[in-house]
């Protein structure tokens, strides 16, 4: 059984169809009650869900990233950086959904590695630009390799057959 199936909420013999009928008839429940219980608000909580998918989800990208010694946060900031280069601070903050200050101490492990530099920008001195480095690009073939693994693996073991409708449908939330 993989790791996705052991924290599914399938039970045995339960398929797909049958969760979304359970849910559907709980979020009904919801709608109709004044005074819902808190497991109700739980099991139809679409943030938690998220939370709780995003958790798992980030858990086996990370694992998959180990041997690279990168985080998928990490791996996802080196991706956009290597898209924008040079990439603005801001722009890359956007891009990335966080505010600055926690993306400036998000690249201090990645800048002590000697992944990546942070320079004011030579067009404009309010700007600072973030760059990979050889050895950040080169890190980075490597972690593509892995994520192209760990993607193909989630992908099989979720049973989406493709994986452009998900990702749509989370682009629209952000």
């Amino acid at each position: 059984m993989s790791q996705l199936q052991e924290h599914s909420v399938l039970s045995p013999g339960q398929f797909p169809l049958d969760i979304y009928v359970d849910i559907n008839k709980k979020c009904d429940m919801l709608k109709k009650s004044h005074s819902p219980s808190p497991s109700l608000i739980a099991s139809t909580c679409l943030c938690l869900a998220l939370r709780r998918a995003a958790r798992a989800v980030s858990r086996r990208y990370d694992e998959a990233l180990r041997p690279v010694d990168l985080n998928n946060g990490q791996f996802s900031m080196l991706t956009m950086i290597a898209g924008l280069q040079p990439a603005a601070m801001q722009d890359l903050a956007d891009g990335l959904a966080m505010d600055r200050t926690t993306l400036t101490a998000a690249l201090k492990p990645l800048e002590r590695r000697g992944l990546v530099t942070v320079q004011t920008s030579l067009h404009d001195q309010r700007v600072r630009e973030v760059t990979l480095t050889a050895e950040g690009r080169l890190l980075l073939r490597k972690a593509t390799v892995l994520w192209q693994q760990a993607q193909q693996q989630l992908a099989r073991e979720s049973g989406l057959a493709e994986v452009a409708p998900l990702l749509g449908q989370l682009s629209s939330l952000v």
